[in-house]
């Protein structure tokens, strides 16, 4: 290795290995996944996240991974990714520790990448950071804000239509009809898998363009906006069918609308932006 930022470990007298650093960052992540398994109430929902690190690999094909000693790795990212894991560890939090696992892989993988493959491939490190339950063991404070915003503006539109709308907090009566926007209807179960759809086509069409990470903050927006117009389609169904149905239908079916939502969303501003004579993927694959 010729790049002065990576460390290369002395030789040792046997055949470099290859799987020993990859098998410790399996563990490390099913470690990470099974330290609580709240995630469990509602796996259809949080599975999908595990789709995040072979959607990564698809899009990053082909990878053409350099050869190099199993313990070549890129110094800075390894130690803040080993004090990151001991942060992680002392005050539990599962955002930290997917942090740490996130430097952890990119030191394994920085240095065995071509430096022109680097940038989309850091791109592309937003699907494992999204590849594990944070946002549902933790996403207590996201999901209240989005509830209470969205129930704020739910209430204004209503107001506006000439509807009689009262609003405390996360309820709302709109002429006579209670809705009570509780912690269900945060979305927190949908909004991973919605930000690494986002991630994705924002990867697909923008990962070429300094416009790629503009719009990942653009993707909170829209999982919001998406969230918002779920409150308000239970509220117009409460008011034309009745409460029973509506809370009947969105429990069963609003998450995956939401997701539809924010995806068909996505789509559209995403294309958009996409300059025309830019490549569709940045990471083009051979055939």
């Amino acid at each position: 290795m010729s790049d002065p930022r990576y460390a290369v470990s002395p030789p040792t007298g046997r055949p470099p290995g290859h799987w020993q650093f990859p098998a410790f960052l399996a563990m490390l992540a099913a470690f990470i996944w099974l330290r609580d398994l709240v995630w469990l109430n509602d796996p259809a929902n949080t599975l999908p996240v595990l789709v995040g690190l072979p959607l990564m690999a698809w899009l990053g094909a082909p990878w053409e991974l350099r050869r190099a000693p199993a313990l070549v790795l890129a110094p800075r990212w390894a130690l803040a990714g080993l004090g990151l894991f001991v942060i992680g560890t002392l005050t539990s939090l599962c955002v930290v520790l997917t942090a740490a696992w996130c430097c952890l892989l990119w030191s394994w993988l920085a240095p065995r990448l071509d430096a022109k493959r680097r940038p989309a491939a850091a791109k592309l490190m937003v699907l494992p950071f999204l590849s594990f339950p944070w946002i549902v063991l933790e996403g207590e404070t996201v999901g209240f804000w989005f509830r209470l915003t969205g129930t704020q503006v739910t209430g204004w539109l209503y107001q506006g239509l000439g509807l009689n709308v009262t609003a405390i907090g996360t309820q709302l009566r709109i002429d006579g009809l209670p809705v009570d926007v509780g912690a269900a209807c945060a979305g927190l179960n949908t909004l991973q898998a919605m930000l690494m759809a986002g991630a994705a086509l924002a990867f697909l069409w923008l990962g070429n363009t300094r416009r790629y990470w503009w719009n990942l903050l653009l993707l909170l927006l829209l999982a919001w906006l998406a969230n918002t117009l779920r409150v308000a389609f239970v509220c117009a169904l409460g008011l034309s069918f009745g409460v029973e149905l509506a809370s009947g239908l969105i429990h069963t079916y609003g998450g995956w609308l939401v997701l539809m939502i924010m995806f068909l969303v996505c789509v559209a501003a995403f294309r958009w932006q996409r300059p025309e004579t830019a490549p569709a993927a940045a990471a083009p694959r051979r055939r």
